[in-house]
């Protein structure tokens, strides 16, 4: 009995309640419509919302690839610098014949970090190009214009042939190239900055 007079009070509430709903509208097609044009706004939201996720997701997911592929490149990056201090690149002199040094001190870089492979390098003074020779512990035979792999912390020499040059719109630097043994390819470029030559390393 109590199972029906709910039952009766239910059905009645919803009656009630759609009888209002049709009132509050002119025609029961109008309210069809509402309801339809009210679905049609909360499906728009909603995939609104969905397609919002989705961008956030993906570049949340790009960030961290980009992360780790920066973090991958540094922990296999090398850095080449020049040891020792320059206060006039004009007073580096060499006397090179048949690839080897017949007189002058040779420039020095350093390999920091890990391997570097295919180096290679220029000097520019006064705006004439020149091609530098290089050599290490592991080059047998004299100076080369290209090294392949070297190891971390292997020392590197430097010298340039007078008569070998070129014009360069460049001021006074040095320039060395070399890559990791991924291919990816870098720069360390000494320039000067006031009384000072400064060096930087960066990703091609």
């Amino acid at each position: 009995m109590i199972y029906n007079e709910f039952t009766f009070i239910t059905i009645l509430l919803l009656i009630l309640a759609l009888f209002f709903a049709i009132k509050k509208f002119r025609s029961l097609n109008q309210f069809i419509s509402e309801y339809q044009e009210a679905n049609t706004v909360i499906s728009l939201l909603t995939f609104i919302i969905y397609f919002l996720t989705l961008i956030a997701l993906i570049s949340y997911v790009v960030d961290t690839h980009r992360m780790a592929v920066q973090s991958e490149s540094g922990h296999l990056r090398p850095v080449i610098l020049r040891e020792g201090y320059i206060t006039d690149i004009n007073s580096i002199r060499f006397n090179v014949t048949d690839g080897h040094l017949r007189d002058g001190k040779p420039i020095v870089f350093a390999i920091k970090n890990q391997i570097a492979t295919d180096i290679s390098g220029y000097i520019i003074i006064n705006y004439r190009q020149y091609p530098l020779f290089l050599t290490s512990e592991s080059v047998p035979n004299g100076y080369l214009e290209r090294l392949g792999w070297q190891s971390p912390e292997t020392k590197i020499s430097a010298v340039f042939d007078n008569r070998l040059s070129e014009y360069s719109p460049k001021e006074d630097s040095i320039l060395i190239y070399y890559s990791d043994i991924e291919g990816r390819k870098y720069l360390t470029e000494e320039i000067k900055k006031g009384e000072a030559y400064i060096q930087k390393s960066i990703q091609l």
